[in-house]
């Protein structure tokens, strides 16, 4: 196996288990959200406007959309300028690494197609 290949797949892997456990940690956080506004509700309380603001805006389906988009568009240009910086002994790494750069790209142009067209207007 060529040794050339290791640091970026090395890369891609730790990139993966970041992106792994910063989703991990959103599912945690908004399940706090979602137990507290249940414990509020259950006890008949009545929930502060800015809680139900910052709450709808955490769950705004449109936004969360876009922002998934620019997050995968960024990681995919990201792995394409790595592709292309690196010095390869073989042109087969650099192919590699751009047509691996697709799959993040691809999944940011759905998501603004989502984003752009999924919703009605409002």
């Amino acid at each position: 196996m060529n040794t050339d290949i290791l640091v970026p797949i090395t890369f891609l892997i730790i990139v993966f288990f970041i992106i792994r456990q910063l989703i991990i940690m959103q599912a945690q956080k908004t399940k706090a959200k979602l137990d507290t506004l249940a414990s509020a509700i259950e006890s008949n309380k009545a929930l502060p406007p800015d809680l139900w603001d910052t709450f709808l805006h955490s769950v705004d389906p449109k936004r969360n959309d876009k922002r998934k988009a620019i997050l995968f568009a960024a990681l995919g240009f990201c792995i394409f300028a790595i592709a292309w910086l690196l010095p390869f002994q073989d042109m087969q790494g650099r192919y590699l690494l751009t047509y691996m750069s697709l799959i993040p790209i691809v999944f940011s142009c759905i998501y603004f197609a989502f984003w752009r067209f999924g919703y009605q207007k409002e």
